[in-house]
């Protein structure tokens, strides 16, 4: 997963960062996840131990600790080996103790498809 950070005045953030993702054979429950995240920053974050399928969905919370609490986010591309990446734009403020739900969008434009992930659905 790479968490992108905005590059606007003050986006960068001191304050805990959890994540839920959600698939078409399970989820990520919520976990909390660590990188830099400062102004104009991609943090790398990997995740083990979770066979969920294709990405259907993520939400994302902050709290708000530490120096500088506020964030920016830009977006959060989550790669599965063997799968489209699957992409959730946001570029906006993350409040404080809400949870964001982030709509999915696929790379190159592509649509989400009828099941409801980036990818070709396969035919029944």
């Amino acid at each position: 997963m790479i968490v992108e950070t905005s590059d606007s005045a003050f986006a960068g953030t001191d304050a805990e960062i959890r994540i839920k993702v959600f698939g078409t054979k399970g989820n990520v429950p919520e976990r909390k996840i660590s990188g830099s995240f400062k102004i104009g920053s991609e943090d790398t974050i990997i995740i083990r131990g979770y066979d969920i399928g294709h990405v259907t969905g993520m939400a994302i919370i902050r709290n708000n600790a530490g120096f500088g609490p506020q964030w920016r986010l830009e977006k959060i591309t989550i790669k599965i080996a063997g799968q489209e990446n699957s992409i959730f734009k946001y570029d906006d403020w993350v409040s404080a103790d809400r949870w964001h739900t982030l709509t999915l969008s696929c790379p190159g434009g592509s649509p989400v498809n009828s099941q409801g992930w980036c990818g070709e659905a396969p035919f029944h």
